[in-house]
C-alpha cells in the first residue's frame, strides 16, 4: 500500500474511533483498577465507598464528562438500562471525570453542569465525583470517553467498553455478562 493510502486508512481508522467516544490525552487506558477501595460523593454530597458494589450482581460504572457529546448523548442510554435492568440486580454508577481539579476539589461549575445534563437527559443514577484513588490510577491515564467497566459484587471489573453505546447494545452485553456470573 502507497503512503497516501495508508494515511487514508489511518484517518479513516481515527475517525471511526472518535464517532464512538471523546479522546482526552494521550496515555493508555489503565489496565487494573482497585475498584473497592473507593471512598468518595455523589453529585449531591453523598458519601459513596467500595461497597456500592456488594448488593447488586453488576454495576455498569461509566466514566463520562460534560464536554463530551457522546457521553452526554449517551445518559438516556444508560437511564434506560438502569431502569430496565435492576430487577436483576443491575445497577448504573456514572464517574463524572472532569468534576475535580488536579489537587482533588470539586469544580462546583462542573457539578452543577451535571446535574442539568442529567435532568435534561431524565437521567436519575447515581454519578459520583473520582476519588484520589480513581483519579490518580486510573482516570488519568484514561484515553477514550465514556469508557464503561461492568463490574461484579465483589468489585472486580469483568467487562470494559470504551465508547458510548445504545440501549440494545447495552441489553446485549450486560445479558451476556449476567450470563457468566
Amino acid at each position: 500500500m502507497d503512503k497516501p493510502n495508508k494515511a487514508r486508512l489511518l484517518a479513516i481508522i481515527l475517525l471511526i474511533i472518535a464517532a464512538g467516544s471523546c479522546n482526552r490525552n494521550d496515555s493508555s487506558q489503565a489496565s487494573t483498577l482497585k475498584l473497592r477501595s473507593i471512598d468518595t460523593i455523589d453529585l449531591y454530597g453523598n458519601s459513596i465507598d467500595g461497597k456500592v458494589y456488594e448488593s447488586n450482581r453488576l454495576t455498569v460504572m461509566n466514566v463520562w464528562a460534560t464536554w463530551c457529546s457522546p457521553c452526554v448523548d449517551e445518559l438516556p442510554e444508560l437511564q434506560k438500562i438502569s431502569e430496565s435492568f435492576s430487577s436483576q440486580g443491575v445497577q448504573v454508577v456514572g464517574i463524572l471525570q472532569d468534576a475535580i481539579t488536579d489537587l482533588g476539589l470539586p469544580i462546583e461549575g462542573v457539578i452543577n453542569n451535571a446535574i442539568k445534563l442529567m435532568g435534561s437527559a431524565n437521567a436519575s443514577y447515581t454519578v459520583i465525583l473520582p476519588d484520589e484513588t480513581l483519579a490518580k490510577a486510573f482516570i488519568s491515564s484514561m484515553e477514550f470517553f465514556p469508557t464503561t467497566f461492568i463490574v461484579d459484587s465483589s468489585g472486580k471489573v469483568i467487562v470494559t467498553e470504551i465508547g458510548a453505546h445504545s440501549f440494545d447494545d447495552w441489553s446485549e452485553i450486560i445479558n451476556e455478562a449476567l450470563s457468566e456470573l
